[in-house]
């Protein structure tokens, strides 16, 4: 008897207990999607670091392009390549391409210029093993290629608008925006992507994701990058609540089942949104969806340039 009224007792315990946690499922799924938002907003936190980095892009002030030959550089007028006069010299050097595709840089005498952090006076900077940037005083520099096109990009690493920037306005977190997607590999495939510059290249596309929002069925195809799939993507929020050219998502790769997640509260802005100094993709046109995507970066209201920015790049053929 004595036994009996010992495992009573015990079993009021263990319920009076479990009524003081009110621990039910439902608290676990609460604890998830607290956990899930908390996800997001390290991710965002990590977004607005990386655009502040050194090597991010709201430090851009200038892009150039190369034509042959002799291409000057200096702060004064009668250069190809003109820098801020209150941040470089006069008379910098130039840049010579030559019809191989071979570009020299030659810096001009008594000016400091350095390459990876190495004083020079001469050097090839394509073609190279690793990306040469060039520097004198707060400025940078260094070599891209677009197609068959070659052009100088240009950092100043005390732009004041990495100081202003605090980020972008966003969709509220919805973990409703996390879906499950199929891919469906396609070997041997590439598909044209233009960008802002109306260059059009021909990029390496592994297959195609297949999704579901609501009752209905959507794809997007999928570039590779690195370990992860790099998704350009327009939908009908674009031009109203977000960037008007369409937005970007990195999703892993499927697992041995070939399934992946897209989770649309991590679609985020091109470089353009900040800058008139980059050549992001625009979606090609099966990458549009015919639905709003109420998730991820919202655009950005102000652009990362100034009136006299604009003035040395007016010859940039970019279309906002």
């Amino acid at each position: 008897m004595c036994f009996i009224v010992l495992l009573y007792a015990i079993g009021a315990c263990k319920e009076t207990v479990h009524s003081s946690l009110s621990w039910t499922k439902d608290t676990d799924i609460q604890l998830s999607e607290i956990k899930y938002i908390d996800s997001i907003v390290q991710w965002k936190n990590k977004r607005v670091a990386a655009l502040k980095a050194q090597d991010g892009w709201l430090n851009l002030i200038g892009l150039f392009w190369l034509h042959q030959g002799k291409n000057t550089i200096g702060s004064t007028k009668g250069h190809d390549i003109i820098f801020p006069k209150n941040k470089s010299s006069r008379d910098i050097g130039h840049f010579r391409l030559t019809n191989e595709g071979v570009i020299t840089f030659y810096a001009s005498q008594g000016v400091t210029v350095r390459a990876n952090n190495v004083p020079v006076k001469e050097i090839t900077v394509y073609p190279s093993k690793e990306t040469i940037i060039l520097s004198h005083n707060t400025l940078q520099w260094f070599i891209i290629k677009r197609g068959n096109s070659f052009a100088v990009r240009v950092r100043d690493l005390n732009n004041e608008l990495v100081d202003k920037f605090t980020g972008t306005a966003s969709f509220p977190i919805d973990s409703n925006w996390r879906v499950r997607a199929k891919f469906q590999p396609v070997p041997l495939r590439t598909i044209p992507i233009n960008d802002v510059t109306d260059r059009t290249s021909e990029q390496n596309s592994p297959g195609t994701l297949y999704f579901t929002i609501g009752e209905k069925e959507f794809h997007l195809d999928v570039l590779r990058e690195g370990s992860k799939f790099f998704i350009v993507f327009g939908d009908q929020t674009n031009g109203m609540e977000t960037y008007h050219t369409g937005r970007f998502l990195y999703a892993d790769t499927p697992n041995k089942a070939g399934y992946t997640w897209l989770d649309f509260n991590k679609a985020y802005n091109p470089p353009c949104a900040f800058t008139a100094f980059a050549t992001c993709p625009i979606p090609p046109k099966q990458n549009i969806l015919t639905i709003p995507i109420t998730a991820g970066e919202k655009k950005y209201k102000e652009l990362g340039y100034s009136k006299d920015q604009i003035e040395v790049n007016k010859d940039f053929n970019i279309h906002f």
